[in-house]
C-alpha cells in the first residue's frame, strides 16, 4: 500500500507492524488510559481523511517500548471499532439499532464506497485491507485458538494477502464484491442462520460419466466429464426447481462443462428460478493451453447472470486401484491417471453482502497446502463451497477429514457435493452426495460445534436432489477417531 495518509491505511501500516511482535509482546502490553482511548475516537470524528490520520499518529510515542505496543493496539482496536458502522454485519441490524447507529464520517463513507468498487477498503501490490469475515455471522472469538492471536483481535477489519502458496507456486487472491440486485447479484437472503442448501449430484448412474484416455509425455491423463446422453441442464433445472427456493445450489465436479453452464444461463434467463446463487458445478473450460481445458466452476444467480468463475487450482489423479475400481483405464502399477485439465492461478473470493463470503475449491483444492488453509485463516469465508468427483462424502471419506481439519481456522460453512455415478459403478447403493459442515466454534446458528448434516436426499426423486436447511434436522457433532 502507498504510504499511510488515513484511518484505514494507517491501521494497515500498523498491522504489518504488530504483526511482527511476539504473542508474548502483543499479549503483555499495557493498556493506555481512558484519555487515549477518548483522544482516538475523538480523532476518528474528523470527516477528513488526512486530518483524523494526523490526530491519530500524534497520539502514538514514538519510543519503541511495551507502553507503545499497547498504544498501537489499542489505536487499532479504535479504528476497528469505527469500521462497524459500514461493514456488511450492520445490514441485518435491527431497525431499532440502525436508528440510534451514529452518522459515519465522511473518510469512513469513502472507505465504504471504494469496497463497493473493489472488494477492499485499501490495496497495495502484496496486501489489502478488506471488511473481516465471516460478513454475517457472528466473528471468530478471540480466545478461539487457546492462544494469542492477533487476527482475532478485531471484529471488522483484516489485512490480508494478495496471493498465496500452493506448493511453489504463487496463487493470485482476486476479490469480487457482488451487489444486492436481483438481476446483477445475489439478492439478501430472508433465512439467515437458516439458509437453504440444495445439493444436486446431476451424474446418477454409471453411464452418466463418460472417460477418454490421453497419453501425454509419460503420463496418462483422462478427460472426466457428463455423457453426451445426459441432459445436464434439465436435470440440474428440474432439481433446483423441486427443492423450492434455495438460498445456495451445488452441482458436483466434472459435471457442467462450458457448454452446459452457457445454456444454463439461457435457461435461467428465460425462465427464473427462485434460488438465489447456483454453483454450477464444474468441468471443461472453453478455453485450453496445450490442447487441455480447465476444470472451471461456474457461479450464476437466478436470473441466470453470470457472478464468477473459479478453475481448480490442484488438478488430481487416480492411483491403479481406485482407477480400475471406477473403470477408468489402466495407468500402471505404481502409476497416476491424471485429471487431463490445466492448473488455475487465481482464487476468486466474492463478496455477496446478503449471502456472505464465498470461496470455491474444487475436489483436490480443499487438501492444497498450505493454499486452503491460509485462504481460510485469511479471508474468513462465511461458505467453503467444494465440488467433488467420489463416490461418496460421508464421515468416513478424504473430503469430510479435509473439511473438518480446516473447520478450526474460521467459522465458514463447508459445502460439499459429488456425483453418484461413481458408486453406482462400485455397487455402494444408497451414499450420501451431500455434506454441510460447521466450524468448530459454535456461534447463534443454535448448533453444535463442528455440526455435521450428511444426506443422499430421497432415493425416489426424479431426479435427485437433497435440501439442508442451516441447524434444522439431524445434525450431529462430527469428530475424526479411530476404532
Amino acid at each position: 500500500m502507498r504510504a499511510a495518509t488515513s484511518p484505514p491505511e494507517l491501521f494497515a501500516a500498523l498491522w504489518r507492524q504488530a504483526a511482527a511482535w511476539t504473542p508474548a509482546e502483543r499479549a503483555s502490553a499495557p493498556a493506555p488510559d481512558a484519555g487515549f482511548a477518548r483522544a482516538a475516537v475523538a480523532a476518528l470524528q474528523e470527516d477528513a481523511a488526512d486530518a483524523a490520520y494526523v490526530r491519530l499518529t500524534a497520539l502514538l510515542n514514538a519510543t519503541y517500548t511495551a507502553q507503545m505496543r499497547g498504544q498501537v493496539l489499542a489505536l487499532m482496536r479504535a479504528v476497528d471499532d469505527q469500521f462497524a458502522l459500514v461493514h456488511p454485519r450492520g445490514l441485518h441490524a435491527s431497525p431499532s439499532a440502525m436508528l440510534r447507529r451514529p452518522t459515519a464520517p465522511e473518510w469512513l463513507r469513502e472507505a465504504r464506497d471504494v469496497r463497493e468498487f473493489t472488494g477492499a477498503y485499501a490495496e497495495g501490490a502484496q496486501h489489502r485491507l478488506i471488511a473481516r469475515g465471516p460478513l454475517l455471522r457472528t466473528d471468530r472469538p478471540e480466545t478461539a485458538n487457546s492462544a494469542e492471536s492477533f487476527e482475532d483481535r478485531f471484529r471488522y477489519l483484516q489485512v490480508v494477502p494478495t496471493s498465496l502458496q500452493q506448493g511453489d507456486r504463487l496463487i493470485a487472491v482476486s476479490l469480487r464484491r457482488l451487489s444486492t440486485s436481483v438481476a446483477e447479484g445475489v439478492e439478501p437472503t430472508p433465512r439467515l442462520r437458516r439458509e437453504q442448501i440444495t445439493f444436486v449430484p446431476v451424474a446418477e448412474t454409471a453411464g452418466d460419466l463418460a472417460e477418454r484416455a490421453t497419453q501425454r509425455g509419460a503420463a496418462l491423463f483422462a478427460d472426466v466429464r457428463a455423457a453426451a446422453s445426459l441432459d445436464v441442464v434439465a436435470r440440474l433445472v428440474a432439481a433446483i426447481e423441486a427443492a423450492g427456493a434455495s438460498d445456495i445450489a451445488v452441482a458436483p465436479e466434472l459435471v457442467v462443462d462450458s457448454a452446459a453452464a452457457d445454456a444454463l444461463g439461457r435457461r435461467l434467463q428465460a425462465a427464473p428460478s427462485a434460488c438465489r446463487m447456483i454453483v454450477a458445478g464444474s468441468g471443461a473450460s472453453a478455453e485450453q493451453a496445450d490442447a487441455m481445458a480447465w476444470n472451471e466452476a461456474r457461479v450464476l444467480n437466478g436470473l441466470g447472470a453470470e457472478l464468477w468463475r473459479q478453475r481448480k487450482i490442484w488438478p488430481a489423479g487416480w492411483d491403479q486401484a481406485r482407477a480400475l475400481d471406477l473403470g477408468l483405464v489402466d495407468p500402471g502399477e505404481a502409476k497416476l491417471l491424471f485429471e487431463d485439465n490445466q492448473a488455475g492461478d487465481e482464487i476468486v473470493v466474492a463478496d455477496a453482502d446478503g449471502l456472505g463470503r464465498c470461496v470455491i475449491l474444487i475436489c483436490q483444492d480443499l487438501k492444497a497446502a498450505p493454499l486452503a488453509a491460509d485462504l481460510i485463516r485469511h479471508y474468513q469465508p462465511d461458505w467453503i463451497i467444494t465440488p467433488i468427483l467420489d463416490w461418496g462424502v460421508g464421515p468416513a471419506r478424504w473430503s469430510h477429514g479435509a473439511a473438518y481439519r480446516l473447520s478450526e481456522l474460521s467459522q465458514g460453512r463447508f459445502l460439499i457435493v459429488t456425483s453418484v455415478a461413481f458408486a453406482a459403478r462400485l455397487g455402494r447403493g444408497e451414499v450420501d452426495f451431500g455434506l454441510a459442515l460447521g466450524p468448530s466454534e459454535p456461534a447463534e446458528d443454535g448448533v453444535l460445534s463442528r455440526a455435521l448434516l450428511t444426506t443422499r436426499g430421497d432415493p425416489a426423486a426424479q431426479p435427485r436432489f437433497a435440501v439442508v436447511v442451516w441447524g434444522e434436522g439431524a445434525w450431529r457433532q462430527t469428530t475424526l477417531g479411530a476404532e
